[in-house]
């Protein structure tokens, strides 16, 4: 069950309401993050780029039972550097966080009134780059790892894998082949004799 906040429970029943829309996408040398409104904002820490009314995020359903669901967000008109970030690093798998905010009567930006809308992992960035950059960013939700297969095994390969140095795995193919004597077996006559 999702909560929001009191002040955005009394906004959504104003008759008035204006909506925005908060993207933020973590990449390895930094997140980078848009919000629909005009002017740079900061929320939890991080700096929000203004992309105006150039954003479209598809429908977010959410479904009862197990099931995986998807969004995708259109961008244009992006900055130079952050369609060198998005074309150089490798985005598959990036967490991706998708925030709904309501703007105050000033059509300011007020902190109170945001709401997470959607997280998942980026599954696809396309695009084109000619006077004006153009992205499609596809966001698959944490479900859709449900079916996958996990290929981690018990042997050291794994394991230095996992934790370099580590030597707990070192001996597991010697003791697939190893007869092992229990010492109680050693000093106990054998009931055959």
């Amino acid at each position: 069950m999702r909560s929001i906040s009191a002040a955005m429970a009394a906004a959504i029943v104003q008759p008035v309401i204006r909506p925005a829309a908060l993207i933020k996408i973590a990449f390895d040398s930094g997140t980078v993050a848009w919000w629909t409104g005009f002017g740079p904002i900061s929320y939890l820490g991080d700096t929000y780029l203004p992309t105006g009314n150039l954003v479209s995020i598809s429908g977010v359903k959410e479904q009862s039972g197990i099931k995986s669901s998807g969004v995708t967000i259109k961008l244009s008109g992006i900055k130079p550097e952050t369609v060198a970030l998005m074309q150089s690093e490798p985005y598959l798998g990036r967490p991706c966080w998708i925030y709904r905010a309501l703007l105050n009567d000033q059509d300011g930006f007020d902190a109170d009134l945001v709401a997470l809308r959607f997280y998942g992992r980026l599954d696809d960035i396309s695009g084109e780059c000619g006077k004006s950059a153009s992205f499609s960013i596809s966001v698959r939700s944490r479900l859709s790892d449900w079916e996958r297969e996990r290929t981690l095994r018990y042997t050291d390969a794994d394991q230095q894998k996992l934790y370099p140095g580590d030597q707990g795995m070192e001996f597991i193919p010697q003791l697939s082949q190893r007869k092992i004597i229990w010492p109680r077996a050693a000093f106990l006559p054998d009931p055959r004799d």
